[in-house]
């Protein structure tokens, strides 16, 4: 226990936490190609430099944690994933 405690406490910067809630939209029915039309309103244009890497594609984000509920009905699974996660997961 000691030697996670030292550990955590020489990480000691801020993570960012991204809550990101919905169905469809999470769901990834959306088309990159909709992500220029961010770039139109001058308030989200800025958002649309943080979504697209140097080379214009979709960026990553490094070491993300996804739990996914997709309920009991039929069979389906619960889960999770982790790892990198970009447009199209």
């Amino acid at each position: 226990m000691l030697a996670a405690s030292s550990t955590i406490a020489a990480d000691d910067k801020p993570i960012k936490v991204f809550i990101l809630a919905g169905q469809s939209n999470m769901e990834g029915h959306a088309k990159v190609e909709t992500f220029d039309y961010i770039g139109d309103d001058p308030a989200t244009a800025p958002l649309l430099k943080m979504m697209r890497g140097a080379d214009g594609k979709p960026a990553v984000a490094e070491g993300a944690w996804i739990s996914y509920l997709t309920g009991h009905y039929e069979g389906n699974a619960n889960g999770e994933a982790m790892g990198k996660l970009t447009a199209g997961l």
